[in-house]
């Protein structure tokens, strides 16, 4: 005879299975073709059950079935139990984990997604524009002239009395490191150094922790057809800061003498403009030094002009004397610039671009001139050696 114990019918012969006299619910999966919950069904599952037996058989198919469909309810729900928590994790901690598809931007000593890379909003480099920067070109993955660029931002700094957290060694290979996780070769690098985060008041002594922030990227600043064939420019009325007020030698975050300038050059149908001193002399334009050729000679303003004195200024200079190109720091009026035979801008991002218009006065031909064309192939041939 059959014996019977809790809900399970057993035989005695041997030859008998288990069988359960209870309903079997439809089957499903996760709520699909049931009204079980998966915590109710999982512990239906585990729940053990009183069971006398002689022997037990095989599990039925239903039951396979069930328990087959428990522990992928099981599993789904701890996926994504920890899908959640990382997910909470990543906004919690201080350095985001890392997407390998978006630009790498270095701050502080950590890189962070281009979305993710942040600094206080009480940093006086953001309130005040308190801090320095230097703007450097990489050819072929290797800087130009980084020793100059780094000792001038390091005298920017000194100059306003911010003392950058790292040595220039450290700084030069983590401008390295910069290029090599972004896989760059040729880019523009920004480097910037804030004065730190601080109250919302001007004094200095109340910030801390200077950010360094390094940036490379891909920069176009002038179309190519302005290198072949030379930029129009015009004069704004927007001078150069005093030198008593604050020195144009500093490449501070305070960019604003110079983005009213380039507005007043952009409202006028030109993209670069040219900037005078408080002399009424000629200074540099809004991004770039400024040279002219007269009788074979080149002319640039001297830097007690009010001028910044740029790397790729300093590059031409020394290209000109290699050439024998006979070279001059001199001061230029605007009539000095109408009456050249040939001028160009020089700068990081720009590199060498001729000008053959200024306030509606036409540069000689109008043309690129030979010493400009010259100058910008060597400046090429530099850059890549």
């Amino acid at each position: 005879m059959p014996r019977t114990s809790g809900s399970f019918t057993t035989s005695s012969t041997g030859t008998g299975f288990i069988q359960r006299h209870s309903a079997q619910a439809p089957l499903g999966f996760c709520g699909f073709g049931t009204r079980s919950e998966p915590a109710t069904l999982v512990a239906s599952i585990l729940k053990p059950n009183p069971i006398d037996f002689d022997f037990v058989s095989w599990p039925s198919c239903a039951q396979i079935a069930r328990t087959f469909e428990a522990f992928a309810c099981l599993v789904t729900f701890l996926i994504v139990l920890l899908a959640s928590t990382a997910l909470q994790f990543q906004s919690q901690i201080r350095f985001p984990i890392p997407n390998l598809m978006s630009l790498q931007i270095y701050v502080a000593g950590q890189f962070y997604d281009k979305e993710n890379a942040k600094i206080s909003v009480y940093d006086h480099g953001l309130l005040y524009g308190d801090g320095v920067f230097e703007g450097m070109r990489s050819y072929s993955g290797k800087v130009f002239r980084m020793k100059e660029h780094l000792d001038r931002l390091y005298e920017s700094a000194l100059a306003i009395c911010l003392t950058i957290p790292i040595s220039k060694e450290q700084m030069e290979a983590d401008v390295n490191k910069t290029l090599q996780i972004n896989s760059l070769k040729d880019a523009y690098i920004r480097l910037v150094v804030t004065r730190g985060s601080g109250s919302l008041g001007l004094d200095p002594n109340r910030t801390s922790n200077p950010q360094v922030i390094i940036i490379a990227d891909s920069i176009s600043m002038y179309p190519e057809e302005y290198y072949q064939k030379g930029l129009k420019i015009i004069t704004a009325a927007t001078i150069r800061n005093h030198p008593a007020a604050l020195s144009s030698r500093v490449k501070s975050l305070n960019y604003l003498n110079n983005i009213m300038a380039k507005i007043e050059g952009l409202q006028a149908g030109c993209i670069e403009a040219l900037m005078l001193n408080i002399k009424g002399e000629v200074a540099e334009c809004t991004g770039d030094n400024i040279f002219i050729v007269k009788n074979g000679v080149l002319q640039t303003p001297s830097k007690d002009a009010g001028i910044l004195e740029g790397i790729t200024r300093n590059a031409i200079l020394d290209l000109a004397k290699s050439l024998g190109i006979p070279a001059e720091e001199v001061t230029l009026t605007r009539h000095d610039l109408f009456v050249s035979d040939e001028c160009f801008l020089t700068g990081s991002a720009a590199e060498v671009i001729p000008v053959v218009s200024i306030d509606g006065r036409t540069i000689s031909s109008g043309n690129v001139g030979p010493i400009t064309t010259k100058l910008m192939a060597e400046f090429k041939k530099l850059v890549h050696s």
